[in-house]
C-alpha cells in the first residue's frame, strides 16, 4: 500500500499528482489530478489519464504555465475543477454545492430547442464571464430533464438585451459579472423587465473556501453538497405550469434539505410547535411545501384573510417575520 501510496503521489516542485476520488463525468475511475499551490491558494487541474508518467508531463506543462503566464492563461488553455455554491436564501442561508470541471478546449454544446414542444422543461438562461464555465454549466443543465440552457451569455449587457425581449423560466448568473456585480445587473432587469425569477452563484477554487465565506450574523447556516447535473434538483417540484417565484426559492430548497437528508416532519416534541392550534400547524406543513396562500385557501377550503390571520398568529408565536423563517423553524430536526 505504501509503495502505491508513493506512486500515486508524484511531486513536481509545488505540485503533487495525485488520485482523486471525484474524477470528470465519464472519464474512468482512477484518473489522476494535479494539485497545485499556487498564489497562496489551492488549485486542481484534472489530467485526463491514469498513467503516473502521462500525468506527470501534463502537470508540468500546466505548472509552467502558471508559472510564466499565470492562472487566468492556465485556466483558460486546460479543464479546472472549481466548487459552484448556489445561494437559495441570504438568511437563514441556504447554499448548495457541487464539484464542476471547466471545459476551455470542449466547443459550446448545442442549446437544446426542444423546451417549445416539450412543456414539461423548464428554459435557463445562463450568464457566466468565463468560457469553460460557461459550456460545463450548459451540459450540466441540459443533463437535467426537466431543464434545458435555452440561451447562455458572456457578457450581462447581451442577455439583459435577450432578456428584455423573452422570458425565461429561470435566469442563472455568476455572482461576478464582467464590469457589473449581479444585484446591480437584477436591480437594471427589474426595471425593465420585472418578474424574472434568478438564481446566483459564486465560484471558487476550493470547497474549503464555500465555507469561508459563508458571512456572519445570519439566524442559520443550511449546506449540502449535490452534483453538478442535479444543480436544479429543489426546482423540480414546482410545477411547470407555474412560474417560479423568486420568494420562494428558500422554501423550495429547505424541503429539498429535508427531503435529502430524510428527516420527518417535526412531531408534537417541538415546545414551539406544541404553542400552535392544529389549523396552524395544518397552514404551516403547506407554507413548509411553498404553497401560495391562495393555494392554502383552495386546499383547507377556506377564505385567504383567514390564512392570512393564521399565518401571522404563526409568525407571532414562533418569533419570526417571514414565511422563510417559518419554514426553517417546521423543518429543522
Amino acid at each position: 500500500p505504501e509503495a502505491v501510496a508513493r506512486r500515486s503521489m508524484l511531486r513536481i516542485q509545488r505540485a503533487r499528482v495525485v488520485l482523486r476520488p471525484h474524477t470528470p463525468p465519464h472519464a474512468t475511475p482512477g484518473h489522476l489530478s494535479a494539485h497545485f499551490e499556487f498564489g497562496g491558494q489551492r488549485h486542481y487541474f484534472p489530467l485526463d489519464t491514469a498513467d503516473p508518467q502521462a500525468a506527470t508531463r501534463r502537470a508540468r506543462v500546466i505548472q509552467s504555465t502558471l508559472h510564466k503566464e499565470g492562472l487566468l492563461a492556465a485556466s483558460a488553455r486546460f479543464p479546472q475543477e472549481r466548487t459552484v455554491a448556489l445561494h437559495w436564501s441570504a438568511n437563514p442561508l441556504v447554499w448548495t454545492y457541487f464539484t464542476i470541471y471547466s471545459r476551455p478546449d470542449s466547443p459550446m454544446p448545442p442549446i437544446r430547442s426542444d423546451g417549445s414542444e416539450n412543456p414539461a422543461v423548464r428554459d435557463v438562461v445562463l450568464i457566466e464571464p468565463a468560457q469553460g464555465l460557461r459550456q460545463a454549466f450548459v451540459v450540466a443543465i441540459n443533463q437535467h430533464q426537466s431543464f434545458r440552457c435555452s440561451a447562455a451569455f458572456e457578457r450581462p449587457e447581451d442577455a439583459l438585451e435577450a432578456l428584455v425581449r423573452e422570458t425565461p423560466g429561470l435566469l442563472l448568473l455568476n455572482h461576478s459579472l464582467d464590469g457589473l456585480a449581479a444585484p446591480q445587473f437584477l436591480d437594471r432587469l427589474e426595471r425593465m423587465r420585472p418578474g424574472i425569477p434568478s438564481l446566483t452563484y459564486a465560484v471558487y477554487d476550493d470547497s474549503d473556501h464555500v465555507f469561508r465565506a459563508t458571512p456572519g450574523g445570519v439566524d442559520g447556516y443550511l449546506l449540502k453538497r449535490t452534483s453538478a447535473d442535479r444543480l436544479l434538483d429543489p426546482l423540480v417540484e414546482i410545477p411547470t405550469s407555474r412560474s417560479i417565484e423568486v420568494a420562494d426559492l428558500p422554501t423550495h430548497a429547505l424541503r429539498w434539505f429535508q427531503r435529502s437528508i430524510g428527516s420527518t416532519a417535526p412531531g408534537g416534541s417541538r415546545p414551539d410547535l406544541n404553542r400552535l392550534t392544529a389549523r396552524e400547524l395544518e397552514i404551516l406543513a403547506l407554507l413548509s411545501q411553498g404553497c401560495l396562500d391562495k393555494e392554502i385557501a383552495g386546499k383547507l377550503q377556506i377564505s385567504i384573510w383567514t390564512v392570512h390571520g393564521h399565518a401571522k398568529s404563526i409568525y407571532e408565536k414562533l418569533g419570526v417575520h417571514s414565511r422563510t423563517e417559518a419554514a426553517v423553524r417546521y423543518l429543522q430536526k
